[in-house]
């Protein structure tokens, strides 16, 4: 079945008391995979709690996110203590099934959040993050060990992409999400980084991983090591 017929079937028969419904995900964007689920934001109305859960539908797993309006606000906030905007984006860029209304008002209002980019993080967690990516990238520049050195870029590359997003003000993300991100805010610094863990995986040096990520530090206030204090 069509994927937009298959979530409005589902919102239509089981939350008829739905006040809006979006479409997001791979589905929405017209990238679905055999595998792909359904991910449906549903704004309930009254003011009962938020839940998830995962439904079966015609042989397709489908994940519903649901909230009263005001609950689905506050988890973008909540989302965002984390420079993450999961929801948010789900529900600017989603595709409106249920609820024209209400859908196209909370569209409008998760864009404008979403440009207004995420909350500067603490000056205690800036320094918390240059001293855990200088710690390492120097255990990568003396990493003997083959599988240590995979697992250390691995850690080094997620380390490295978190930062530049926070020092830049931009939104994070999880797993692929934090790739997504990083390539939309700076191309170019995603690529060198990608390059650079697979020339370290691929051949044990770590040089052009190590000269990358320096200046992810250079960029953010420099290393991080001699005269760091954690109360």
């Amino acid at each position: 079945m069509d994927p937009v017929l298959a979530a409005r079937a589902v919102v239509d028969h089981r939350y008829p008391e739905a006040v809006a419904a979006v479409l997001a995900g791979s589905s929405a964007r017209g990238e679905a995979t055999p595998t792909s689920d359904l991910d449906i934001v549903v704004v309930l109305n009254g003011s009962g709690g938020s839940f998830r859960e995962t439904l079966l539908h015609q042989g397709q797993v489908v994940e519903v996110f649901a909230y009263t309006g005001d609950e689905v606000r506050r988890w973008w906030d909540i989302d965002a203590t984390a420079g993450r905007c999961t929801l948010a984006h789900m529900c600017a860029h989603g595709l409106l099934l249920h609820g024209e209304q209400t859908g196209q008002r909370m569209q409008h209002d998760a864009r404008v959040f979403l440009a207004a980019g995420p909350p500067p993080v603490s000056g205690e967690e800036l320094l918390l993050r240059r001293y855990r990516l200088t710690g390492a990238v120097d255990d990568l520049r003396d990493a003997t060990d083959p599988g240590e050195r995979q697992v250390i870029a691995a850690a080094v590359l997620l380390e490295a992409a978190e930062l530049h997003l926070i020092t830049q003000r931009q939104w994070r993300g999880q797993g692929k999400w934090l790739l997504r991100r990083l390539r939309a805010a700076a191309p170019a610094l995603a690529e060198r980084l990608l390059q650079a863990h697979h020339h370290v995986t691929s051949t044990g040096d770590a040089q052009p991983m190590v000269d990358a990520v320096e200046g992810v530090l250079l960029d953010s206030g420099g290393r991080l090591a001699e005269g760091y204090r954690r109360g």
